[in-house]
């Protein structure tokens, strides 16, 4: 029987719902490869398919492959390795001699945006709001951080207080779930109003936090935050925002407008978090007649409209290829995803910093890839754009360290007879 050669890069629970259903066998399938492995976690397919693949094939032989693994975290690549019976890890970057000759230069900068003064009396309310909560937690017994380093990492043990306090059937407990949950929602919002650059992703997330205390079924943490006075007249303000609270979509349309004059060939990838943020990029540069066009994931909750299929996401990203009907793509983290088949570009632009090392890998490899590239990234003074920068930073240095500290670990996998190797 002749060899297959099976490359996971498309989304792989196809395959194994044809192999649950018996209509592909992996038992001839000479070499595996699985691109972006750092996924091959928990009930993730990738899982499944590796140890099918094992118990099935012969002599089986498996290339896992990932741009961005947990390097920093050797119990989540002792998983991974585990996972998908990976025996050896091999890393590269770019200054090894067998990757240089083929890697083209990518320029990083960062651009400086300040915060609007109107915005920032925003953030002042939002926090005076935050405070105030904190302050309830720490009435109740609970220890908490101020304001200004109330960092996810501090939410969680937060979190862990309550959960602790419940289960010893605390009263506090259940009243310290509630503020938590004002904390997490009043938190979204200052990183809403600091990292966006402007008002509409903010305002619609106030005016959902109104039309979720509104509901029937709405939480106490929902409806003590709505009748808040404070909070009441910031929705009420959100009503009479203007376009001087935008900042950032303004440096995005003037970047892209110098990129295209400068080379009217080029490919311009725009990322940024919120599908809100995307569709006012696209506006604004539509508004300044750039022909661009979104590119987000498909609608997961019936509360979201708008989600593109993936039919439409392959059409969007075979018309930015060829690049006669646009040149922008403004994406969400979709468009990060290594399983599309996003074309390679002259500019990627950050909208906003993101803590993510992984993530930021993904976006910056979407340039530099057929020739040299540029990336820009925006970063709001004085707010966590500022933060989250060197978080990503720090990570990704520790990732490099970490990959390279265990290329000579050896993995073994309960699920591996001793003479099944992989790679």
């Amino acid at each position: 029987m002749a060899e297959r050669h099976l490359h996971l890069c498309n989304p792989p629970q196809v395959i194994k719902n044809d192999c649950l259903a018996g209509r592909y066998r992996l038992n001839d399938v000479s070499l595996l490869i699985v691109d972006e492995c750092h996924r091959a976690v928990g009930n993730y397919a990738y899982v499944f398919i590796a140890q099918d693949y094992f118990r099935q094939a012969e002599n089986p032989l498996l290339l896992a492959m990932t741009a961005s693994p947990p390097g920093s975290n050797r119990e989540k690549v002792q998983e991974i390795c585990e996972n998908l019976m990976v025996g050896r890890v091999e890393s590269r970057t770019d200054t090894d001699p067998d990757v240089k000759p083929y890697i083209h230069e990518r320029e990083i900068s960062y651009l400086s945006v300040p915060l609007p003064p109107k915005l920032e009396q925003i953030v002042k309310t939002l926090n005076q709001l935050l405070a105030s909560r904190l302050s309830m937690l720490s009435g109740l017994g609970y220890t908490v951080p101020s304001p200004e380093k109330l960092s996810m990492r501090a939410m969680n043990a937060i979190s862990a207080q309550v959960q602790a306090h419940i289960k010893e059937r605390e009263p506090s407990g259940f009243t310290g779930a509630s503020i938590h949950a004002e904390c997490m929602k009043l938190r979204h919002a200052i990183s809403l109003a600091e990292t966006q650059g402007g008002s509409e992703p903010l305002r619609h997330y106030l005016f959902k936090l109104l039309a979720e205390a509104a509901d029937p079924k709405a939480s106490k943490a929902s409806i003590r935050l709505s009748q808040d006075p404070e909070f009441q007249e910031l929705a009420y303000q959100a009503q009479r925002w203007q376009e001087e609270l935008l900042q950032k979509p303004e440096y995005i349309v003037k970047i892209v407008q110098e990129q295209i004059t400068a080379f009217p060939d080029s490919r311009i990838i725009v990322f940024a978090t919120f599908r809100d943020t995307v569709n006012l990029i696209v506006k604004k540069l539509t508004d300044a007649g750039i022909e661009s066009h979104r590119f987000v994931g498909q609608s997961t909750r019936d509360t979201e409209k708008g989600g593109l299929s993936q039919k439409e996401q392959l059409a969007t990203l075979a018309r930015f290829r060829e690049g006669g009907a646009f040149k922008v793509l403004v994406s969400t983290s979709v468009g990060e995803e290594g399983g599309l088949d996003v074309p390679s570009t002259d500019l990627v632009i950050f909208y906003e910093t993101v803590p993510s090392e992984i993530r930021s890998i993904q976006r910056k490899g979407r340039t530099g890839r057929h020739g040299a590239g540029n990336i820009i990234v925006l970063v709001t003074k004085g707010t966590a754009d500022e933060t989250y920068r060197w978080i990503s930073h720090s990570r990704e240095k520790s990732m490099q360290k970490g990959i390279s500290s265990l290329k000579k670990v050896p993995y073994s996998s309960p699920y591996v007879p001793a003479e099944k190797n992989s790679r």
